[in-house]
């Protein structure tokens, strides 16, 4: 029979020994209650896209062991950088006025607009005094036999829009010839009796008229000829 000393020998020894395999490990060496080995850091959120390009993620730190020398985590992959931005529309250093040419002459009318650039139907010289007649505008060189309709309604043989009715080349009115020479023989036109324009009476006149004869004998001699252009 087994006495009381054996017995409680017997319920310690083996307790003994369990405490001492959860407090060595195989080489000696003591570990901390409840150490373990730490998991894996998680990885680095991606960083956010920027207008030119993202900051990086930054790492993730690995969780360590629980208590005692237990092996910390890995650091986390850092983020990948965001993707670049769209390139910017170019930008417009200056902008200016810039007027309607709905005739298509190059000259526009009063109506404006701001452009830094052309744009069809749009030029940047103002100044046409008719911009619904292409052959009416500031600088024409040309001259018309016949009146265009101004903007009021009315004849106007003002195609360069400065306000006057000039006639062609050395056209000169001729409205008597002078005795007794009979002014040598000179060549003209005869005014309209109202002008066919604004206020040139010249303009667009066909009636050629020639100084002839002298003395008592001097006279005028009319005939047709081309139409007298202005502009």
């Amino acid at each position: 029979m087994m006495s009381s000393r054996t017995l409680a020998l017997a319920l310690v020894l083996p307790l003994t020994a369990c405490m001492l395999a959860e407090s060595y490990d195989f080489d000696g060496y003591q570990l901390a209650p409840g150490a373990g080995q730490g998991g894996a850091g998680a990885a680095g959120e991606a960083g956010a896209g920027g207008e030119v390009s993202g900051s990086s993620g930054q790492a993730g730190a690995g969780a360590g062991g629980e208590a005692g020398a237990g092996a910390g985590g890995e650091s986390g992959s850092s983020g990948q950088a965001g993707a670049g931005g769209e390139a910017g529309a170019a930008g417009c250093g200056s902008l200016f006025d810039a007027f309607e040419d709905k005739d298509g002459d190059g000259i526009g009318s009063e109506v404006s607009k701001k452009l830094c650039a052309p744009e069809a139907g749009w030029v940047f010289q103002k100044g046409d005094c008719h911009d619904g007649n292409k052959d009416v505008y500031p600088g024409q060189l040309s001259f018309f036999a016949q009146p265009y309709t101004d903007l009021n309604g009315g004849p106007s043989f003002d195609y360069n829009c400065d306000g006057n009715e000039q006639v062609t080349g050395a056209v000169e009115a001729i409205k008597v010839c002078n005795k007794p020479f009979c002014d040598q023989g000179k060549e003209g036109y005869e005014e309209n009796a109202a002008p066919l324009g604004k206020v040139n009476r010249l303009c667009g006149s066909t009636v050629k008229v020639k100084c002839e004869g002298s003395g008592a004998a001097c006279g005028a001699t009319k005939s047709e000829g081309p139409a007298v252009g202005c502009r």
